[in-house]
């Protein structure tokens, strides 16, 4: 930049010597122009900062209700979640609350046969990344009589992951789905006699249109 300044200058120095004050004028206009769009190309301008959308409502208006399940389903449980409820590692991601509800399915003995569970967190944005991975590696801590099973991506929300988990002792099977959205982790989980992973993927997309 300082050389093609330089060169300006003293092209527009020669052009003044001997000539008249017109003519002058215009190759101090040349040179001023030539200065100007050096000064254009040289200068970028930085991309903006995208915008950080961080939820706003509350969790337990985030969570499933009834008539959001197929029918005969009942809620169990339904709580907010204390820091005694979260394992270790999830509190050193920063986690801040929680909540979760428990829906059953029970058989003409009232006995369960099928149930779904939805966890809600929520942690610092910065941190929101880390948290498929960690809850995927808590899954596979309890491995001794259960094989784990990535399936394909759901494509829900921000991220997401999926995978089944098959007890070797009688061949059951259960089904998980994690996403995240903006600052909000969330897990759904099938188990029991009957499952359905289809159901379980419209439950989960259901949930992350919730958030906000």
């Amino acid at each position: 930049m300082n050389t093609v300044i330089i060169r300006i200058r003293r092209y527009i120095v020669v052009g003044m010597k001997g000539t008249s004050m017109k003519y002058n004028f215009s190759v101090l206009t040349i040179g001023l122009i030539i200065l100007l769009v050096c000064i254009a190309g040289c200068t970028s301008t930085a991309p903006p900062t995208p915008e950080i959308k961080l939820s706003t409502v509350e969790l337990s208006v985030m969570a499933l209700q009834r008539d959001e399940l197929p029918e005969n389903y009942q809620i169990k449980e339904r709580s907010e979640q204390v820091r005694s409820d979260v394992v270790q590692s999830a509190l050193d991601l920063g986690w801040k609350k929680g909540y979760t509800v428990k829906f059953v399915q029970s058989d003409s003995n009232n006995l369960e046969i099928t149930s779904i569970e939805q966890g809600i967190s929520v942690y610092p944005i910065e941190n929101i990344d880390k948290s498929l991975s960690l809850q995927r590696d808590e899954s596979a801590k309890y491995t001794a009589n259960t094989t784990i099973d990535d399936l394909s991506n759901p494509n829900i929300s921000d991220q997401s992951q999926a995978y089944r988990i098959t007890n070797k002792s009688d061949n059951s099977k259960s089904y998980a789905i994690d996403f995240i959205k903006q600052d909000v982790f969330e897990s759904l989980r099938m188990s029991g006699t009957f499952t359905d992973y289809e159901i379980l993927k419209e439950l989960a997309q259901t949930a992350a249109e919730k958030i906000e």
